[in-house]
């Protein structure tokens, strides 16, 4: 039967198709950088100044027992004040508004459209290519087009709006394409973690 991945398995997942995972093994708990709400918080710590150990395997983030990791949180993060012989499973609004608008899953968007722009311009080769990269599959016919017309209207939509800021354009950024295209494949790879694929497994 089809079951969703666990927080950390999510979040490892969208590190390593951004290839951004890092794969240090062993030492203390890494402190990753919070959320502006959360690092405001009295519980709040202080991150890594080596910003490559945020993007360490989960089972390496520090966690306090009033403050975890929001995403890891919205997926049934255990309790740290009780024991958790077993782990809850459910199914929120919180957990699919947390990869939506929260900035983790942008920013391991942000570096797929990086990835994937270095070798590919076309429209049609730049969705499949998203698709390989975090799927981790061919996509249909009826996905490419759809993704293809998708690149079309959001390029068209963003560059109506004027500029694009510098935070939702790819990392890193071509400089012989428009910003509003490049910062399309951006939307089409943050679309792509969001998929239900992407978080359940059969």
């Amino acid at each position: 039967p089809v079951r969703r991945r666990d927080g950390e398995s999510i979040r490892d997942s969208a590190l390593q198709v951004a290839g951004a995972l890092n794969l240090k093994a062993g030492g203390p708990g890494v402190k990753p950088e919070l959320p502006k709400h959360l690092a405001e918080s009295r519980y709040a710590w202080v991150p890594d100044t080596d910003p490559s150990e945020w993007n360490r395997r989960s089972v390496y983030v520090f966690n306090r027992r009033t403050l975890m990791l929001p995403l890891l949180k919205a997926f049934d993060g255990p309790d740290r004040n009780l024991s958790c012989p077993a782990r809850t499973t459910t199914v929120t609004a919180e957990q699919a508004l947390s990869r939506l608008n929260g900035p983790f899953a942008f920013e391991q968007a942000r570096r797929v459209a990086g990835t994937v722009l270095k070798t590919e311009a076309d429209p049609k080769r730049l969705a499949i290519a998203c698709y390989r990269q975090v799927l981790g599959r061919e996509p249909s016919p009826v996905e490419t087009a759809a993704a293809v017309r998708f690149l079309d209207a959001q390029a068209k939509l963003l560059q109506a709006e004027g500029k694009v800021p510098s935070e939702s354009l790819p990392v890193p950024t071509p400089t012989a394409m428009p910003e509003s295209t490049a910062a399309a494949v951006v939307d089409l790879a943050h679309a792509l973690l969001n998929a239900s694929e992407f978080a359940y497994v059969e």
